[in-house]
């Protein structure tokens, strides 16, 4: 199975040396200078189930970046699976950042996927609804 989403015309996609990565695509710069980017990665399953996958994302990210502060996390679905969503900032040398992310734990499946968005905070409530379409549009599909 892989882990599929449908992106309106003004996104635009992105190479990555990652394989993981099964898409990254971004938006035009905005005039925050900041590109908003989406991307969704496979990712071997989670051993203690999804709040472990996505507390280890978290912390990671923390650890990486001290300005990193997590908002808010939850508990969800998508396309019928179960689902953890997380929002986080974190600030750049040039930008404040807002990313949320949804991770995603498909039943018989030996992979979970991670759908991600960041954006300029600044940019992050006008761009959220592209987001929340994206979200809405994952699906599960045989590979």
């Amino acid at each position: 199975m892989t882990g599929m989403i449908t992106l309106s015309d003004e996104w635009v996609e992105i190479d990555t040396m990652d394989p993981a990565t099964l898409l990254m695509a971004r938006r035009p710069r905005t005039d925050y200078g900041c590109m908003p980017v989406v991307l969704v990665k496979r990712l071997l399953r989670a051993k203690k189930g999804i709040e472990e996958g996505v507390y280890a994302i978290l912390a990671s990210s923390v650890g990486e970046n001290p300005t990193c502060r997590v908002l808010d996390v939850g508990g969800t679905s998508l396309d019928g699976h179960p689902a953890v969503v997380a929002m986080f900032t974190y600030s750049t040398e040039t930008q404040n950042m807002t990313q949320m992310l949804y991770y995603v734990a498909p039943e018989g499946s030996s992979a979970d996927y991670v759908l991600a968005f960041a954006a300029a905070t600044a940019d992050f409530g006008p761009t959220a609804r592209a987001f929340t379409d994206i979200v809405a549009s994952f699906r599960l599909e045989e590979a």
